[in-house]
């Protein structure tokens, strides 16, 4: 696994993301162990056993971010980096459907429009599995035009794709 720009974005708003996947940290403070890195909070999350609880490594997440001199994200103004966390994770073709439900999240808790089209999306997709709508209104489509069930996950990655070149 490697550790880039991305991954750092999506590593410093873990206290911002609901399902935080904190099992990579640990992947993460045992390769930068072996790359010489010597800090307490590093081997504090190195030594911890998967799956961990976001209780026993939280604090020790904060303390590494400091200890490299890395600042968490807070404000509002960092929706943009965790987004394009997701929407890049969505474009590899990584668990789209999860993905673009946390796109939702932040379309949600930001109320900024340029993540309209992953709140279109997930509706979109919600509304082709549901039977009462599909056996009500077969074929309609109230949030994002032309999609059905075998060809949302690919618009999904279409739109993140578009979503990145605009807004990386």
């Amino acid at each position: 696994m490697t550790f880039d720009s991305t991954f750092y974005n999506y590593l410093r708003n873990h206290k911002r993301i609901k399902l935080f996947d904190y099992d990579v940290v640990i992947d993460w403070a045992v390769k930068l162990l072996m790359d010489g890195y010597d800090y307490k909070s590093l081997i504090s999350i190195a030594i911890l056993s998967k799956p961990v609880h976001k209780d026993e490594i939280i604090n020790h997440v904060s303390d590494a971010l400091k200890d490299l001199g890395l600042s968490e994200f807070h404000s509002s103004n960092d929706f943009k980096n965790l987004a394009l966390y997701y929407s890049t994770k969505i474009v590899e073709n990584t668990n789209v459907r999860n993905n673009l439900a946390c796109l939702y999240d932040i379309f949600i808790e930001s109320n900024d429009p340029i993540y309209t089209v992953f709140f279109s999306l997930y509706h979109q997709w919600n509304d082709l599995e549901d039977d009462y709508m599909q056996k009500e209104h077969p074929g309609l489509n109230y949030y994002y035009e032309g999609a059905d069930l075998e060809n949302i996950e690919s618009l999904v990655i279409t739109e993140a794709q578009k979503w990145n070149k605009i807004n990386n």
